[in-house]
Formats: C-alpha cells, structure tokens, sequence
C-alpha cells in the first residue's frame, strides 16, 4: 500500500528517530496490515471488483458447499465446475474463466446483448483460427 510505504520511507528518513528508522520495514508491515481490513470496513466493499456471474445454479448447495453443477463452455465446449464459469449473452451460454481471460479483444460488459447467429459485433470481433496465429499467414 502506498501509504504504509511512505509512513516506511519516513521512518527509514529518521521521521520517527533513530529506532524508527532500525524499525521501517516493520512499521511498513504494521501499517498495511491495520489500513487493509480498515479500509473494507470504512468503504463497506461498495468498490469490491467481484461481480454476480448470472448463472441460474447456486454457487453454494444447501450445506455451504461448492455446487457440484458441471456446466459446459460455450466457447471452447469443456466442462468445468460451476465456481469457474460465469454467464455471458455475447456467447448466449456460461463461459470458463480460462475463456473469459483469453478475450482480448472483447471489451463488451457481461450484460451486451447476444451476438446475431453468425456474426459478432464490432465491440466482439470474431477471433483469428489457430492455423492462422501459428503460422503467421492471413
């Protein structure tokens, strides 16, 4: 964190004497692990980056464990479990996390609307075939 970095850089700078200084590293670690937590709780996890996956399984069974669903990726057609895949309109199905982190080039929200059958839009370009990124032709 920056800020416990530069509570440290002061230290180190003898801001806080001479023990200070022997103690910066410590004091770094001190500070960032007592503005973490706090932070979450100030900001109540409004800024959180996890979002909801829209799928209509739970994630959770009745017990509080990881559902045992194994959906299937409409992008690459291999079934994961369903704690990794997450629903996407553009591909009219749930994805893998390993598809969702390969597409580069997509920069459409997980609520666009679905492709037309055949085609994709231009915030989705359809990507290049394998054939054509190994061998460097087209």
């Amino acid at each position: 964190m920056p800020i416990a970095s530069g509570v440290s850089i002061a230290a180190y700078f003898e801001a806080f004497g001479a023990c200070g200084k022997a103690f910066s590293p410590f004091i770094a670690l001190f500070v960032a692990m007592v503005l973490s937590p706090l932070f979450a709780v100030v900001i109540k996890g409004r800024d959180h980056l996890a979002r909801p996956d829209g799928l209509d399984e739970p994630l959770l069974d009745a017990d509080g464990l990881p559902s045992a669903a194994v959906p299937t990726c409409a992008v690459c057609a291999t079934d994961f479990e369903r704690p990794g895949m997450a629903a996407r309109p553009f591909h009219r199905g749930a994805i893998c996390s390993l598809c969702r982190s390969l597409e580069k080039d997509c920069r459409a929200p997980a609520s666009a609307e679905p492709a037309p059958r055949g085609r994709s839009p231009s915030a989705c370009p359809p990507s290049a075939p394998v054939t054509v990124l190994l061998t460097g032709d087209g």
